[in-house]
């Protein structure tokens, strides 16, 4: 938080921004806290209030990707984060993205959820929901 206040301070909006990524990656990955998640990716976008096209969009794009329930709302923003890789050259941002068109070329399943986090790799609290893949044959529950 500190590195983020102190960026956005010395007016480097985009840093402020790449930060604020990096904190609500944690907060959803690791501790899952989908508010404070929610929070950190609102401080990325108003940290970019004031700046043009830029790669950091692709980033927050690719982290909504990764978020969003829709599988059609997921592929738009993982589309999203490709094109802004290629745009600013950013290779590490397009392996991301090509990871993600992978593992669901037809964008039919949520990527956070076909790469398992540690904490939630078949441990979702109440009843057992099938899975969009389970449910199309295309995928079977272990």
């Amino acid at each position: 938080e500190q590195a983020f206040n102190a960026r956005l301070a010395s007016g480097d909006g985009r840093g402020a921004s790449r930060t604020a990524v990096r904190i609500a990656r944690e907060y959803a990955l690791a501790l899952d806290n989908e508010p404070a998640a929610n929070g950190w990716l609102e401080r990325a976008y108003d940290a970019l209030r004031d700046e043009g096209p830029c790669v950091e969009r692709g980033w927050i794009a690719l982290c909504e990707s990764v978020r969003l329930p829709d599988p059609g709302d997921a592929r738009a923003k993982a589309n999203e984060a490709l094109e802004a890789a290629r745009e600013f050259s950013d290779r590490d941002l397009e392996v991301f993205g090509r990871v993600r068109r992978a593992i669901d070329p037809d964008g039919l399943a949520n990527p956070g959820k076909v790469i398992p986090t540690p904490r939630l790799c078949g441990e979702v609290p109440g009843p057992y929901r099938p899975h969009a893949l389970e449910l199309l044959g295309m995928a079977e529950r272990f």
